[in-house]
């Protein structure tokens, strides 16, 4: 696993008008409790301002997503002890490649891990062990007890481990499949608290209130708008 200290603040700006489009589209009818479901809604009515963006097709795309993973943030009501994130798969080089994240503490926002080894943290373990999908709880509030976890469990490197900003006690990892059932990506949410969510409650925002699928066809519109990867990042991407 790569920290990234000298990753660009922002992306190169990339011509985004059919993402912003494709989320700015009618709020889908979702069967959560009905106070998920009044606060989802809520939160998905902002996308109407969000829409105004494509008056401007010059977006960041790190800002699309992260307006996508600051509304799955605000419905977990993870407040300034979480993070969420989004990987996407480089296969030709067996890696994780972070797309964006987000978090209410700039300290975690910023801890970027740039790219995530196949079989190395969770993230990686999780992708090629257990098909993308991973939940764990109660993980060692002790710093010494979790960096060895992490070099036990997830095969880190120790040094890489105690630099860890953000050494989350409740982590969830969900795949995210195209149309074939291939998993292409893999959204991480995190927290410091134990118990800060359950697997249930992830599923139930993931499945029924339709995030999952918002996001694929997010990710949908950016492999389309960047046939050339090497274009993206000779441009800081």
């Amino acid at each position: 696993m790569i920290d990234a200290g000298k990753w660009k603040s922002t992306f190169g700006s990339l011509t985004i008008l059919g993402v912003v489009m494709s989320l700015s589209g009618g709020i889908a009818q979702i069967a959560l409790t009905p106070g998920n479901r009044t606060l989802q809604i809520s939160l998905r009515q902002s996308e109407d301002e969000r829409g105004k963006l494509s008056e401007n097709n010059q977006t960041s795309f790190r800002s699309a997503i992260s307006d996508e993973l600051l509304i799955l943030y605000d419905i977990l009501n993870l407040e300034n002890l979480g993070r969420i994130s989004l990987y996407h798969d480089d296969d030709v080089n067996r890696k994780l490649k972070l797309l964006g994240q987000y978090s209410r503490d700039r300290r975690f926002d910023e801890d970027f891990t740039y790219f995530c080894n196949y079989d190395e943290w969770a993230l990686g373990v999780a992708w090629v062990r257990q098909n993308g999908f991973y939940f764990e709880d109660n993980l060692p509030m002790d710093i010494e007890s979790y960096c060895q976890m992490c070099v036990n469990q997830w095969n880190m490197n120790i040094e890489v481990a105690n630099n860890l900003r953000m050494k989350s006690r409740t982590i969830c990892i969900r795949p995210i499949k195209n149309f074939n059932r291939r998993k292409t990506s893999a959204l991480v949410f995190e927290s410091v608290n134990s118990q800060a969510f359950t697997q249930e409650r992830i599923d139930e925002l993931m499945n029924q209130g339709y995030e999952e699928e918002r996001m694929h066809r997010l990710l949908r519109r950016w492999e389309g708008l960047i046939p050339d990867l090497n274009i993206a990042s000779r441009e800081g991407f």
